[in-house]
């Protein structure tokens, strides 16, 4: 098995002398979207879905690659805030155009728009639970 790796993962968070923990963290593999799969996405992108997920087969001939995403989400604007990145972040940034480019420049700045667009959205939440 030509370019395998295998991993395996954990998490430790220590509270230290803090009265509580603000901080989270994620850990999350999952395959790779194939081309028909990123097609439909940009497709249904158009249409505002955002609930499409990637297929988890691939044939015999062409094996299945996986994405991880690890993150560490730093409680300092409160754990409401670390915990609403850690549910969302991933899904912003996998669904920016470019994320799944093989070039880096690509990928990179689909990164960055997607924490952007995690970060309009919390403030958006944020604006609704002040209203009420």
């Amino acid at each position: 098995m030509e370019n395998a790796l295998l991993m395996r993962v954990s998490v430790f968070s220590d509270q230290g002398g803090r009265k509580y923990m603000e901080d989270v963290t994620e850990v999350v593999m999952e395959p790779e979207p194939g081309e028909d799969e990123l097609n439909s996405d940009e497709q249904d992108e158009t249409k505002g879905n955002m609930e499409s997920t990637p297929a988890a087969t691939k044939s015999d001939n062409h094996p299945q690659r996986s994405v991880a995403f690890f993150a560490v989400f730093d409680g300092h604007g409160g754990r409401e805030a670390a915990q609403f990145a850690r549910d969302y972040l991933w899904e912003f940034i996998k669904k920016q155009r470019g994320f799944w480019s093989k070039d880096d420049e690509e990928v990179c700045a689909a990164i960055r728009k997607g924490f952007v667009a995690c970060h309009h959205a919390m403030w958006k939440k944020l604006r609704k639970l002040n209203n009420h």
